[in-house]
């Protein structure tokens, strides 16, 4: 259901954008520098726009999920619980950090600024509404095993399991030290490329 949520809402942001574009210049589509917390590469802004639009969608699925295995009161939802609760989590940070990406992005057209406005919106409700729950502030990562479990994500070596927060903070970490190397390679480049023309 996650997947098909997601790829619905990528086509009917494609379909709102058929009113005109979101952004102004098509390097919005190419120039792939921006951060993306679902993805280790660097992505275009207009990437991280539908990520965000399609995620908001996600994590309103997974609150009803939520929601819907806390009422069931079942001892067998415990660990469909646990697992749900780890994705508001997730996609509460995620959310949170693409946003911070597309209010600092420039060249969104008066549409695409509408659009992002009534995204933020819809956000900010799902937010209020996750946070409503009571949900804790951090837990730990919870993997799907072959046998169908949901098993702790190990950290490091004493297998301390690995917590949201702390997979979050690791993606990001690793974004930032790959295009620090992109970016030192890009200048030894240039300076070798101004070093041989001499």
């Amino acid at each position: 259901a996650d997947d098909l949520i997601h790829e619905t809402y990528h086509n009917r942001l494609f379909a709102l954008e058929e009113r005109g574009p979101f952004f102004e210049n098509e390097s919005a589509r190419t120039d792939a520098c921006h951060y993306s917390p679902w993805r280790s590469d660097p992505r275009p802004v207009f990437g991280v726009f539908h990520a965000f639009y399609v995620f908001t969608r996600v994590m309103r699925f997974w609150r009803l999920v939520y929601v819907d295995l806390i009422a069931s009161d079942a001892a067998a939802d415990r660990e469909h619980i646990r697992y749900a609760t780890q994705r508001l989590l997730e996609l509460l940070g995620q959310l949170s950090e693409a946003r911070t990406t597309l209010r600092t992005a420039n060249g969104l057209t008066p549409w695409g600024a509408e659009v992002f406005a009534a995204m933020e919106a819809e956000f900010e409700l799902e937010r209020n509404r996750v946070e409503a729950l009571g949900l804790p502030d951090d837990m730990p990562v919870f993997t799907v095993a072959e046998d169908g479990r949901y098993v702790p994500q190990a950290a490091d070596t004493a297998s301390r399991p690995f917590s949201v927060k702390e997979s979050l903070r690791s993606h990001r970490e690793a974004f930032d030290r790959l295009m620090h190397t992109a970016q030192a390679r890009s200048s030894l480049k240039a300076d070798q490329a101004t070093a041989s023309s001499k």
